[in-house]
């Protein structure tokens, strides 16, 4: 299953490339096993969203609670996201009738 996660962060203090590095080097390989297909941090570095692969909320929540970035959460919101598989369709060929 496919969980949402969108978080609110308090003011990163310490030196922000320093903080990102340590989240990256963390979720590197979740990214080469697809345990996390996205993860966003915005622009004014105040929220982040990333979506996390488990078999239930239990376990995708221990998957972010691991996170570098931790000790700047704020909020936490989890939401299930839909069952749907969007199966790729050929494009058709272009009809120049």
């Amino acid at each position: 299953m496919k969980y949402l996660f969108e978080i609110d962060l308090l003011p990163i203090d310490e030196d922000l490339t320093d903080v990102m590095n340590e989240q990256m080097h963390y979720l590197h390989p979740l990214f080469e096993s697809g345990s996390i297909p996205f993860f966003s941090l915005s622009a004014t570095k105040d929220h982040l969203w990333c979506v996390v692969l488990a078999d239930d909320e239990r376990s995708a929540m221990d998957v972010v609670s691991a996170f570098p970035l931790r000790k700047f959460f704020a909020d936490v919101a989890c939401n299930l996201l839909g069952y749907f598989h969007a199966q790729l369709q050929p494009i058709p060929a272009l009809s120049l009738n």
